[in-house]
């Protein structure tokens, strides 16, 4: 068995403009963690953003005739999908 080549040695990131030095090893840590429900997207912070996508692909759904939105039925539970 061979050895493995080195690895080419990582670049050191480079600040973004108009990002101080000192903002930049923070901006790894700042996710947005995907919402596993619509109850937790409506009490996000990202709330406006969850919520305009959700109507661009509703939108797309129904202008591209891929499916119907339809009341659910009392006493019924949804089969959930992804």
């Amino acid at each position: 068995m061979q050895d493995a080549p080195p690895r080419p040695p990582t670049p050191e990131p480079q600040p973004r403009e108009g990002v101080e030095e000192s903002q930049w090893a923070n901006l790894g840590v700042l996710t947005v963690e995907k919402p596993k429900s619509y109850r937790q997207a409506r009490v996000s912070p990202q709330w406006s953003d969850w919520k305009k996508a959700t109507d661009e692909e509703l939108k797309s759904l129904r202008e591209n005739d891929l499916g119907d939105v339809i009341p659910k039925p009392a006493g019924r539970k949804i089969v959930a999908s992804r």
